[in-house]
């Protein structure tokens, strides 16, 4: 192999596919990128087995050739290279090594045989589905944070894709809290119903590789439902899918309220960041206060208290001018959960009616009980519902 290309173009490549590359490898070669000519460009792959990603750099290719490296390596050794200058690649098939040359730096990295690195799949059917790339991206961010840390039941270390007509949903659950978001926005119709669980790992990554244009995510179920394929410009990204049964998420959401609080949005992120400090030393929990108007009537002007103590740090309280229809009640919240999900409405949110985009400016709380699990929405984003399960405190 001897291949010629830009050190911008080269390095944010490695970045990219650098991401599939685990942390304690199986085995020696998922520690390496694959490099391989592909006509005038250069095609880069890394994976760990569960999840894969592969894209593409234009390069001058003057000796086709396969080889794979180390990926850490190569990847902060490009970086290091002069900006937007020319890096050479020359690999040596009889020693397995990759000579890198920019300018006056000259670099030798050993590698192994590249028949040991795993086969790739490529998204070539027909994609499932295609998705806004915008779309696909705030779907992402405002549901894969709900799914669990670890993988103790491998299920709920997943979300949930549901695919039927031109409606997408997305769930997540760690079993303490469900976040819940659905689009009627898909272009065309798929063929038939799907419903898979995506590693929330996987979504994550699809997330931060994907551009800020205005292109399609093309998504790729295989027929025995074991991979998920994507594929955005130059960008694949191949992941397996979780087996098993999804809790049936729509029969955990409240279907009536006796308190609704509305607040708005800033306000409230504001408040949960500063309360959220203390809460963290105190098993995460935060205490609402809700209080309503004098006449109790629905809408009418009142509080909404916010505190969180921890017995060696002290403690923090915010009280916010919310609408209130109900009574006045109280209840305690996992602190983190309502942050995250604050954080999720942060940026702009495409509207479901008409495609553009929408800020939303209020929080809506839905308070059965203190002892019932809470619904927490985006005012003026129906469709976006966060169910979280109260936490048992001693007043």
């Amino acid at each position: 192999m001897r291949v010629t290309c830009t050190q911008d173009h080269l390095s944010r490549a490695l970045s990219t596919v650098n991401r599939a590359v685990g942390s304690r490898p199986t085995m020696p070669v998922l520690a390496n990128v694959l490099l391989a000519t592909d006509g005038d460009r250069l095609k880069l792959s890394a994976t760990n087995l569960d999840l894969g990603i592969t894209t593409w750099v234009a390069a001058n290719v003057e000796e086709e050739g396969t080889v794979t490296v180390p990926a850490n390596l190569l990847t902060n050794l490009v970086s290091k290279m002069p900006l937007g200058k020319d890096v050479e690649l020359r690999e040596d098939s009889k020693t397995r090594t990759l000579t890198v040359k920019c300018q006056q730096s000259r670099a030798q990295v050993r590698g192994i045989d590249p028949e040991e690195f795993p086969p790739m799949p490529m998204a070539e059917d027909q994609p499932t589905v295609s998705i806004n790339q915008a779309l696909c991206k705030e779907l992402i961010n405002q549901v894969a944070f709900g799914a669990a840390r670890d993988d103790t039941r491998p299920v709920l270390a997943g979300v949930s894709l549901e695919l039927d007509e031109k409606r997408i949903t997305l769930a997540a659950s760690d079993g303490f809290r469900l976040v819940m978001r659905d689009a009627d926005e898909l272009e065309q119709e798929v063929a038939e119903p799907v419903k898979v669980i995506v590693p929330a790992r996987a979504l994550q990554e699809l997330e931060r590789v994907l551009g800020d244009d205005k292109g399609e995510v093309e998504m790729t179920v295989t027929p025995n439902r074991s991979q998920v394929l994507f594929r955005a410009g130059n960008v694949h990204l191949v992941s397996r899918l979780i087996e098993g049964q999804f809790p049936n998420v729509r029969n955990f959401v409240p279907k009536s309220w006796a308190t609704k609080v509305v607040v708005d949005r800033r306000a409230f992120a504001d408040a949960m960041g500063r309360v959220t400090l203390f809460a963290r030393e105190s098993a995460n929990v935060v205490r609402l206060e809700v209080t309503a108007g004098a006449n109790g009537e629905g809408g009418t002007p009142g509080r909404l208290m916010v505190e969180a103590q921890a017995q060696d740090l002290g403690e923090s309280h915010d009280e916010l001018d919310a609408s209130i229809e109900g009574e006045s009640t109280h209840l305690a919240f996992n602190a983190e959960y309502l942050n995250e999900f604050a954080n999720a409405l942060a940026g702009d949110t495409i509207d479901s009616e008409t495609g553009d985009k929408k800020t939303i400016d209020e929080v809506v709380i839905e308070i059965t009980g203190p002892l019932s699990p809470g619904v927490v929405r985006g005012g003026g984003l129906p469709d976006y519902l966060h169910v979280i399960m109260p936490m048992h405190t001693v007043r």
